[in-house]
């Protein structure tokens, strides 16, 4: 019987040895992650976080680190791979995506918008263009998302924000504005592609 067992165990580590071989580790996605995000920090008098506010662009080259991670990380097949990338890189040609985390001590307040009604405001300038989001959502994080999106901290909230490509190229700046302060983060729009 414990024969058996052991022989059982062996196969088993021996099948997932070639799957996982199959899928490497993308190399150096720890600084993909910490290369695509920004981080801001607004204050009240002081001394109170009044917003935390860690943002990464999702361009093609932050994609193909995430789709190279989620395929190690599930052990996908490479049809299925090479489908995810492809979908992913569409999107980028189609929107300037940002996966906003966001924590705050007012979390009664802790929503984002484009409207006056909102307690957090964000717009993006594409080279000097202020252009508005398509659409702004709030994302319920599963265990692959904290995975792919390491800046997250579980006391957070993680939002994402879409806008038009035909906002502009250029440089990218993400203004976020609210009653409790204001700031912006910055990316070049370089791509290794």
């Amino acid at each position: 019987m414990i024969f058996a067992l052991l022989v059982a165990c062996q196969a088993r580590r021996a099948v997932g040895d070639d799957i996982t071989a199959d899928v490497p580790a993308p190399h150096a996605y720890d600084a993909s992650v910490r290369d695509a995000t920004r981080e801001l920090r607004l204050y009240t008098d002081g001394l109170t976080t009044s917003l935390l506010l860690r943002a990464a662009w999702l361009d093609p080259d932050f994609r193909r680190a995430m789709e190279a991670q989620r395929a190690h990380v599930l052990l996908l097949e490479p049809e299925l791979r090479a489908e995810r990338l492809a979908a992913s890189l569409a999107e980028a040609d189609a929107a300037h995506v940002f996966v906003l985390s966001a924590d705050s001590q007012y979390r009664e307040d802790l929503r984002f918008g484009f409207g006056e009604a909102e307690p957090w405001r964000v717009r993006l300038f594409a080279a000097g263009r202020p252009c508005t989001p398509e659409s702004i959502a709030e994302m319920e994080p599963t265990p692959l998302d904290l995975d792919l999106l390491r800046y997250h901290t579980r006391w957070g909230s993680l939002w994402t924000v879409r806008f038009s490509k035909d906002c502009g190229e250029g440089p990218l700046v993400l203004q976020v504005t609210g009653p409790r302060g204001a700031g912006e983060l910055g990316w070049r729009t370089e791509s290794s592609e």
